[in-house]
């Protein structure tokens, strides 16, 4: 996966997995789906959800990207520095 692309990561993989005739569940297929994620969202999607299915690795690691993303968009502005968590006092 390059970037924060989830979403075309996981439609690359539906496509060639289709052309190859795979089996999207197949533990080999699995594992190599998710190695191709960050190994920090891999492990968050094991500790939090533990999927096994294709479909729930799918919905687990989209429902935790997006958490990150989120979390990205209070912690930095719109120019990429850093929110200060102090109040100023006047």
């Amino acid at each position: 996966m390059a970037g924060d692309y989830v979403d075309e990561y996981i439609t690359a993989f539906e496509v060639l997995a289709c052309r190859t005739n795979m089996k999207l569940d197949d533990p080999a297929n699995l594992r190599m789906f998710v190695q191709g994620f960050p190994r920090g969202l891999a492990e968050r999607c094991i500790d939090i959800e533990s999927p096994d299915t294709f479909t729930q690795w799918m919905h687990t690691v989209q429902r935790q990207q997006n958490n990150w993303m989120q979390k990205q968009s209070i912690q930095y502005d719109s120019y990429g520095n850093t929110v200060s968590n102090t109040v100023e006092k006047n």
